[in-house]
């Protein structure tokens, strides 16, 4: 690895640190995020990474506005383990992860899913039909394949809906049947999960504490920069939830 390269994502970590102080001492900005900034961080570095990719237990809550719900979930990646978590924190009744990754599905289950399908062996729509007949409250792609979009949503019921949380490529169409949505089913996209920082960051922080969000299984391995590949080569790999970078 190259000694700018490590030099730079110094001074991107410097940046970030200073950027957080200065919010602190901005008049404007909300006295929980103030307070939240002043708490001596004894979770380093854990917390601080994880917090990145644990966005989505803060707001999938607010996709989900009754508890007792049924929600699937179709990826298990690092992201979509923290839509199992969010289901979960938001008191889904019947949570469904699934993946073709049986190391993914376990993770899910250890952080909330209720049941799992595994699409090497079973066919994803005939899986979470056999569970909750009639099709789930909503159902989460986490992979950002238009034709997975398409088939989360028809695991959907009436009156359902589905959230694209994947980042399908640029210009992809959605091969969704119109008629569909006449049974009111919606499809609807999130950005980051729809979090607003200075709300959610100190919430994930407060979940974390109290227990209630996992962060530490999220984290597979710690790796030096100069080993940064190896956690490139594991992520393609399917191997690991997510890897943290110590420098």
């Amino acid at each position: 690895t190259s000694p700018t390269l490590t030099a730079a994502m110094r001074a991107m970590w410097s940046s970030r640190q200073c950027s957080a102080n200065s919010t602190k001492e901005t008049s404007a900005s909300p006295s929980r995020v103030a307070n939240f900034m002043r708490r001596p961080c004894t979770m380093a570095p854990r917390l601080r990474a994880a917090c990145f990719v644990a966005r989505v237990p803060a707001t999938t809550s607010l996709s989900m506005p009754h508890a007792r719900q049924s929600a699937s979930m179709v990826g298990c990646g690092g992201v979509g383990l923290n839509v199992v978590q969010g289901a979960r924190l938001a008191g889904a009744k019947t949570i469904i992860a699934v993946d073709n990754n049986p190391v993914k599905l376990e993770l899910a289950g250890r952080l909330g899913a209720t049941h799992t399908v595994d699409v090497r062996t079973t066919e994803m729509a005939a899986g979470v039909a056999a569970i909750v007949p009639g099709g789930v409250d909503y159902a989460f792609e986490v992979v950002g394949s238009p034709d997975l979009v398409a088939a989360a949503f028809e695991l959907v019921r009436s009156g359902g809906a589905c959230v694209m949380v994947g980042s399908p490529p640029t210009g992809s169409k959605i091969p969704i049947d119109g008629r569909a949505l006449f049974a009111d089913r919606r499809l609807i996209g999130t950005t980051g999960g729809n979090n607003v920082p200075h709300r959610d960051i100190p919430r994930i922080v407060d979940l974390y504490r109290a227990g209630r969000l996992d962060l530490d299984t999220l984290i597979t391995q710690r790796l030096p920069l100069a080993r940064v590949q190896e956690a490139i080569d594991a992520a393609e790999a399917g191997t690991v939830a997510r890897s943290v970078i110590v420098f």
